[in-house]
């Protein structure tokens, strides 16, 4: 079936552009039976039993079921063929394998069948989907975070062909640790896997765009966007991969927020924006969406309106307050207006939940702790994950949100305090709980992050 265009009318037949009629209906359905699909298969795996073991199954059809690692069926399985007698040694490391508990034993019983065997026999062992993510689990959970990582840039030069069946997720972790350890020079070096084959790698792409936007590093990954960002706009099998663009279009109007808003200059931008080559919706080469745009980041500090009479005048407060809220961030918390825009996204995205299903847009600036729990959970998942990035973000956010609306005068000192009180008492709590199972969560340990 032919892929319609956004420009295309729309198959309903109402007349309408399909952008302008049922694309988002359309976009939306996909992305809740996709998310319903993930949700049934993780059932299955669920019944089946050892979740992780499942996955391995994925990669390594040789490997029997938990109770049985005596049954391997090299013969139809897909990694390279080896000798009998290479079978047995297979065979008997995972029976070792399967009752050892110590780390440092597990690791050594692997640094052995690594040292005494050819890379076809190490090849049929499964590596890269259970034992790696198991080793990692215990290693940082004993917070010898250090060791593991150093183990697994080793492994990642030495064993490249293995090292690449689950790249994205490896070196999402070793991303992570470099930027704590503060070797940004060196990051560069991990992002070759998704620059071959980003649609593949799309979901740990974006988390490894959304951390370092978070922490603001982004001139570490727009190198990168700009080489793949055609290909992932354009791809069928991607619901969200337009974001990806939101780097490189901040990265373009920025620059004219120093310079006189007329048309000439926003003419320029919409020139720079178009060389992008991307099908973005006629809006946003409209001269007066940019002139708007740039006068909402540049506005004063000025109070709001506590209220919106209808869903329209809602839309459009939000879109001006995160705009202007991305200046605040920029100028007073001295970060880019990449990961400023990151931020001013976040605020919008909790706005929007917040009064999801309302038709009265009232006390918009009131902020309780229950609410703020189920609307964080709630814009945290991913599938049946949460994203700990995500989390720690919308709790710097609303730290800072606070600061802004006390500047802007729409909050006095008690109302500052009692919101900023709030979010560090979960930041606490997630930090905590997260602290010994994620590398990431290291870059979240001062709160708020930017002082």
């Amino acid at each position: 079936m032919k892929k319609i265009g956004r420009n295309d009318p729309c198959h309903c037949g109402s007349g309408k552009k399909y952008k302008k009629c049922c694309f988002n209906k359309d976009k939306n359905e996909g992305k809740l039976k996709k998310i319903e699909l993930e949700k049934e298969k993780e059932i299955k795996n669920l019944e089946r039993g050892d979740k992780m073991l499942e996955e391995l199954r994925k990669f390594f059809p040789a490997l029997g079921n938990d109770e049985d690692y005596n049954y391997f069926d090299f013969e139809n399985s897909d990694n390279p063929k080896i000798s009998e007698e290479e079978q047995q040694k297979v065979i008997e490391w995972w029976e070792k394998y399967k009752n050892l508990e110590d780390i440092d034993e597990l690791k050594q019983h692997f640094d052995d069948f690594l040292n005494n065997n050819s890379a076809d026999v190490i090849a049929n062992l499964g590596i890269h989907n259970k034992i790696f993510f198991e080793l990692l689990d215990k290693f940082i959970e004993k917070g010898r975070v250090d060791e593991i990582i150093t183990y697994l840039i080793d492994f990642r030069k030495n064993y490249p062909e293995i090292y690449e069946k689950s790249a994205e997720f490896y070196d999402f972790e070793v991303i992570t640790w470099h930027v704590s350890k503060d070797r940004k020079d060196e990051v560069k070096n991990y992002f070759n896997y998704f620059e071959q084959n980003p649609i593949k790698n799309e979901e740990k792409l974006f988390e490894t765009i959304n951390f370092l936007y978070a922490t603001n590093n982004a001139e570490l990954i727009i190198p990168l966007i700009k080489k793949i960002y055609k290909e992932v706009n354009n791809s069928n099998d991607l619901f969200n991969g337009h974001q990806i663009v939101d780097g490189l279009n901040v990265e373009i109007y920025s620059k004219y927020l120093d310079k006189e808003i007329n048309t000439e200059n926003i003419e320029k931008l919409t020139d720079e924006l178009k060389e992008l080559e991307i099908d973005f919706d006629d809006h946003f080469y409209d001269i007066i969406f940019w002139e708007n745009r740039l006068k909402y980041i540049i506005k004063k500090y000025d109070k709001w309106n506590n209220s919106s009479k209808n869903e329209e005048l809602f839309n459009y407060f939000l879109f001006e307050i995160s705009s202007n809220f991305m200046r605040f961030l920029h100028e007073e918390k001295n970060i880019t207006y990449i990961s400023a825009q990151y931020y001013g996204q976040l605020i919008y995205k909790y706005y929007l939940k917040s009064f999801e299903n309302e038709e009265v847009f009232e006390n918009i600036f009131s902020f309780e702790e229950d609410e703020i729990d189920q609307i964080i959970g709630s814009l945290s998942k991913y599938y049946l994950s949460i994203s700990i990035t995500k989390s720690l973000s919308l709790l710097n956010t609303l730290y800072y949100f606070a600061e802004y609306l006390f500047v802007c005068g729409n909050f006095d000192n008690t109302e500052k305090k009692h919101l900023q009180k709030i979010t560090t008492k979960f930041h606490n709590l997630v930090y905590k709980k997260t602290m010994k199972t994620q590398i990431k969560t290291a870059l979240f340990s001062k709160f708020p992050i930017f002082g």
